[in-house]
């Protein structure tokens, strides 16, 4: 496994990793993630908009009526066109359709080794995702649309390291299932940067709200952020690690500081039987591998 001399070395190589990921297939998902992104800003959006955004990708349009055609939507009768769709589901579901079904491609690309696949890392993605924005719903009554968003995009990173060192991700993987650590902790370790610090650089080549990035980076301790955006990098901590401990991680060794999440769980005020309330109500809702996945 190559590992870098040090952080000068690891920034250089950050930046190249990243400029790969701007001008690959990687990068296809860029306009359009952006266009919706503006939808989820804009309070005066109308679905008009959403709707015309979606009709003039064909690919997505197809993806989406796919997903509200199944029966997770059981429409009394086939929906043919997204004004249809519209109608049914409603604005805000049909635009976390929007962003999940142009995300999930990405993730098409097959590093398995062992449990470990880049499939599985979707499912927990898309999974954090959901999760996130119940707990920002149930607990603090919001929309929850930036904690969505950075759920799914929050491990793009490993999509990277798959793409542009495949051979040092791979072996990577191997050493951290022999020696039962973390894939961030390896990572940082040999190359001084994780899957996180990757993704939040490529968000911010992308121009996406720097909230995203912060809340992604920040992840790894969420009282490292600023008190802005503590509270959605610590929804985003929580969900991603109630994901790996209630089965919805991607393979690998998922190790995590108990006493960090009980700090976060008890800045935010909320008690742990909330969150018990939470994951049951999840438990429910989510269903891996479902039309809705793009899998």
């Amino acid at each position: 496994m190559i590992t870098l001399k040090n952080d000068i070395n690891a920034e250089v190589e950050l930046e190249k990793l990243v400029k790969k990921a701007s001008v690959s297939g990687l990068a296809s998902i860029k306009e359009s993630v952006v266009s919706i992104f503006a939808l989820i800003k804009d309070e005066e959006a109308s679905l008009g908009e959403l709707v015309r955004l979606i009709e003039i990708d064909p690919p997505l349009t197809a993806q989406v009526l796919k997903c509200v055609n199944s029966a997770s939507y059981s429409p009394k009768a086939a929906i043919y066109s997204i004004g249809q769709a519209a109608i049914w589901v409603g604005f805000e579901r049909l635009r976390d359709l929007a962003l999940s079904q142009k995300i999930c491609p990405i993730f098409a690309s097959s590093n398995n080794y062992a449990a470990f696949s880049n499939e599985r890392v979707w499912t927990h993605s898309l999974a954090t995702a959901m999760l996130s924005k119940m707990i920002c719903r149930m607990e603090f009554g919001l929309q929850g649309n930036d904690a969505y968003a950075a759920g799914l995009l929050h491990d793009i990173g490993l999509i990277t390291f798959d793409q542009f060192m495949h051979h040092e991700f791979s072996a990577l993987l191997v050493q951290a299932d022999v020696d039962s650590r973390n894939i961030c902790d390896m990572a940082v370790e040999n190359w001084h940067f994780s899957h996180y610090d990757v993704a939040a650089k490529l968000l911010n080549s992308w121009h996406l709200p720097h909230e995203l990035s912060i809340a992604i980076k920040g992840q790894v301790n969420p009282f490292s952020v600023a008190d802005e955006y503590f509270k959605l990098t610590a929804v985003l901590f929580i969900a991603k690690t109630m994901c790996h401990l209630n089965g919805y991680g991607y393979g690998c060794t998922h190790i995590y500081d108990e006493t960090l999440f009980n700090s976060c769980r008890e800045a935010l005020g909320i008690v742990p039987e909330a969150l018990e309330l939470i994951i049951l109500r999840f438990n429910e809702e989510f269903t891996p591998n479902s039309d809705e996945q793009g899998t």
